[in-house]
């Protein structure tokens, strides 16, 4: 929620999506304090199609079993323009016995190698994996280790 209110205060026009008509809610008010607009629908992952070409795309802790998210990341994919961006976050396999968040069944979390493939198609600017220490909230603080990924689409 704080990435697409941040993203729409830099001036920058947000589509959103998410399965939880709360998180919808939370990020639309969160927005209105901001003072900025973000489309923000709220419909299953499984639907998304990519119907409009974006400048850059934010996965940021999307976590899904393999096939789900394979096909996922190949409409991702689909949907960055030319030379569009994608920015990923997510929690490494590493993450699965810390107590600072994530999925605890090891297919839902990543590793660098699947997710490069998964889009091997897109020119990979950096890719790494990092322990970090989060303050987001109640169930998201300590050491976490996350995977990043910036991707360039050409």
């Amino acid at each position: 929620m704080k990435n697409i209110v941040y993203a729409a205060k830099k001036g920058w026009k947000v589509d959103a999506f998410d399965f939880s008509p709360v998180a919808q809610q939370k990020a639309l008010l969160r927005a209105k304090q901001e003072k900025v607009h973000i489309d923000y629908m709220v419909m299953n992952i499984e639907a998304f199609k990519a119907a409009k070409q974006y400048d850059a795309v934010a996965l940021i802790y999307v976590h899904l079993e393999p096939n789900l998210r394979k096909n996922f990341h190949a409409e991702i994919a689909r949907s960055l323009s030319p030379a569009g961006y994608l920015i990923f976050e997510a929690f490494a396999k590493e993450q699965k016995d810390k107590t600072s968040g994530g999925p605890k069944e090891e297919a839902l979390l990543y590793d660098a190698p699947s997710i490069c493939n998964d889009f091997q198609y897109l020119h990979i600017l950096s890719c790494g994996q990092k322990e970090v220490e989060l303050n987001e909230g109640a169930f998201h603080q300590g050491k976490a280790h996350v995977l990043r990924l910036i991707a360039q689409k050409i």
